[in-house]
Parts: C-alpha cells; sequence; structure tokens
C-alpha cells in the first residue's frame, strides 16, 4: 500500500502527527503539523540567492527558509554532520536549538550495499573484466551537462566495449526542466553506442556501489561516490554556486587548488540549466510548487 496523495490546498486544511520535507520553505509554516526538514543531498551545500535571500547562506540554512516574522519554522532541523550545525549558527542563530545530528540514511544504505556489488554488475552486464564508469551530473551553468555535453558521448567512444561499460546519472531537476524525451533525445547517440542512462526515480545509488570510476561535478553523487573510495574525476569547482564552507567544496581538488577560471566549452541550448522556477521545492509563499 503506497502513500496518499494529496494537493497542497488540501494538506493544509489537514493535521497531521508530523510532517517531514527534504527542503525548507516559509510556506510550510500553513502546515498543521510538527515540521522535520532534512538535507537532500549530502549536507547543505549550495547557494542559491533566490531560495535564500544572500549569497553566503546555503539552501537549507537560510533565516529566509527557516523563519517566519522572526519565528523558527521547523520543530526540528536534520543534519548529517555537526559541521553544518556551526554553519546554521552563523545564518540562523535563532535555529541552532532545532538542529539535530541524523546522520546520512542514504549513504548508511549505500554502504550496507556494497555486499551487493557484484549482483548489481551482473545485472548491469559488467562482467567478465570490464570496468564501470558512472558519468553523472547535477543542474546549473555550472554542472557537468551544462559545460560539457558531449561528454558521454565521447567516453562510448573512446573506450572499448569489451572493457568498459559507460553510465550517465543525471540530477531529477534535469528530466524535470527539459521532460524525458527530450533528455533521451539529447543521448540517443551515446545511448546506440551503449551509454546505459538511469532514471531519475532510483538507481543511481546502486550505480555508484557498482561503479569502478565516477567522473561528476560539484554535486553530492560525485561526493558519494569519492566517500565510497570509487576512483573519481571532477570536472570543474562548482564554486561559483558552492558554500565554500561546505565539504562538497573543500573536498573538491580543483576548488583547493584555487584554479584560474576559464571560459566553459560551447554547449547546446537543449541542455541550458533549469531555472530556479524548476528546482524541486516549493517556491510559493502560499503553494509549492510539484
Amino acid at each position: 500500500m503506497g502513500p496518499t496523495v494529496l494537493p497542497w490546498r488540501e494538506a493544509r486544511r489537514r493535521r497531521f502527527d508530523l510532517a517531514v520535507a527534504c527542503t525548507a520553505h516559509r510556506s510550510m509554516w500553513n502546515l498543521g503539523a510538527p515540521l522535520m526538514v532534512l538535507p537532500h543531498g549530502a549536507g547543505y551545500n549550495r547557494l542559491i540567492a533566490e531560495s535564500t535571500g544572500n549569497t553566503v547562506s546555503a539552501v537549507g540554512l537560510s533565516r529566509r527558509e527557516l523563519t517566519r516574522f522572526g519565528r523558527v519554522i521547523p520543530r526540528i532541523i536534520g543534519v548529517s554532520h555537526e559541521e553544518q550545525i556551526g554553519r546554521l549558527a552563523r545564518s540562523c542563530p535563532a535555529a541552532v536549538s532545532r538542529a539535530l545530528l541524523v546522520g546520512d540514511p542514504c549513504f548508511d544504505r549505500m554502504e550496507r550495499s556494497l555486499a551487493l556489488r557484484d549482483e548489481y554488475r551482473e545485472a548491469l552486464g559488467v562482467v567478465g573484466g570490464r570496468r564501470l564508469v558512472v558519468v553523472n551530473s547535477t543542474w546549473s551553468e555550472h554542472s557537468l551537462i551544462g559545460t560539457c555535453e558531449d561528454l558521454p558521448l565521447r567516453l562510448v567512444r573512446a573506450l572499448p566495449t569489451d572493457e568498459f561499460a559507460v553510465a550517465v546519472v543525471l540530477h531529477p531537476n534535469v528530466w524535470a526542466r527539459h521532460g524525458t524525451a527530450r533528455v533521451l533525445g539529447r543521448l540517443v547517440s551515446a545511448m546506440d553506442a551503449g551509454l546505459l542512462v538511469i532514471p531519475p526515480e532510483q538507481g543511481w545509488q546502486a550505480m555508484l556501489v557498482a561503479a569502478d570510476c565516477v567522473v561528476g561535478d560539484h554535486g553530492s553523487t560525485t561526493f558519494y561516490g569519492a566517500a565510497l573510495d570509487r576512483a573519481t574525476a571532477v570536472m570543474g569547482t562548482g564554486e561559483d554556486e558552492l558554500d565554500p564552507a561546505s565539504p562538497t567544496a573543500e573536498s573538491n581538488p580543483l576548488h583547493q587548488r584555487n584554479t584560474t577560471k576559464t571560459s566553459p566549452p560551447s554547449r547546446s541550448a537543449d541542455f541550458t540549466p533549469p531555472s530556479e522556477d524548476h528546482q524541486q521545492h516549493p517556491e510559493s509563499e502560499t503553494e509549492p510548487n510539484h
């Protein structure tokens, strides 16, 4: 038996024992339930001024998202690591008492799945000594797919198919912004050459468990791949949209070297980044988008 899906207007009229959300938004004060917010991804890392109202607070930790008329909205603010409490104290001191160290259940699940790695690889056809390269991209103009759209095609053409398998994992916002048909249409040449395309609903965790190598950007998937001790190549720093105090920024070798910025390669307009209106979190004070 699955969950009951309610329209936002109806959810606001009902009362619940608990509301759990993967993002903070001021519209949630309308819910008749204690609210618990959790990070989606590897902690709180991104800087999005449209959400936070400034360029220094990470999304999910800002005063604008967590308070309304000076009152802290969430009853519990889940954090995956204690360092996030320090950043919360700087961005929204009134909310520190609501912070709760909950760990990272997503990473815990992947660690427990390591015992199934051979089964995952067999299901993917990665057998007989073949190696699996997982290409992953977050969204935005600074993402891998936003700056180097043809990388999956170049990899499947360059790597011998009897030695390598290549898979691509795209952030759900890419699929939401462009639609399934358009995304697959842009990848069709690479798919014809053997590229495995992982759907946005599920599967990316299994790909990281099965992977030999991860090629990504500053998104959480790359960070998780490195945490699983996969050989990891990072395409760009993403420093223009990362909290410099976040672990994803501090662990990025390109960020650590303070590399000189260069103009990104040309890219197709078909994979322009999703606008703030297409992010998967509420944008309206009265009714969130879905």
